[in-house]
């Protein structure tokens, strides 16, 4: 049975891994091992991730007492990290990430989901309805990379679309880009 919950601290060397093995094992397909070993250089340890991540909300999917999946995503919309493990890929679990995402986002009133869609994870983020808006290029650890940036107008809770027009907060241009396994986002 696959929960969705917040993340531990006891969760962080889990998503440090299931970051590494998404973008270099997933993610090759798009990306030169070049583009690889500079968007991943290693695993990175718990006290990264938490650094890492201490702006945004983070949540885990636990299937067969595994963290198989997180993502991270900030109060103005921006869905930083999404990644997936390499063998648990199509089965749901990107989905129901950035379901719960879109869910608390739309809670908080945000009116527009906004993400750096790696090459990867383009088709996935446009399956869950994002635009692309443009390419990009982004330098991450000397390297060139490509992205999209990507969006999605929220409905409200009662499914509405929000009436106004939203508001496109800029990308900081740093984040790569995000494969994943379904998935996306990182740096």
């Amino acid at each position: 049975m696959l929960v969705i919950r917040p993340a531990l601290e006891s969760d962080f060397g889990a998503i440090g891994r299931v970051f590494h093995d998404a973008v270099r094992q997933i993610a090759r397909s798009d990306y030169t091992e070049e583009q690889l070993r500079a968007w991943s250089p290693g695993e990175r340890d718990a006290e990264h991730w938490q650094r890492r991540t201490a702006k945004l909300e983070v949540s885990v999917a636990v299937l067969e007492s595994v963290v198989a999946g997180f993502i991270g995503f900030s109060h103005s919309g921006h869905i930083d990290l999404l990644f997936v493990r390499p063998e648990f890929v199509r089965r749901g679990i990107a989905k129901a990430l950035l379901l719960g995402a879109e869910r608390a986002l739309g809670q908080l009133g945000v009116e527009l989901a906004w993400t750096e869609a790696s090459l990867t994870a383009r088709g996935f983020f446009q399956a869950m309805g994002y635009s692309a808006v443009r390419e990009q290029t982004v330098c991450c650890g000397g390297v060139e990379l490509r992205n999209h940036r990507m969006e999605k107008v929220l409905t409200r809770p009662n499914g509405a679309a929000n009436g106004s027009q939203p508001i496109r907060p800029e990308t900081n241009g740093t984040s790569p880009a995000a494969p994943v396994a379904d998935v996306r986002v990182g740096r």
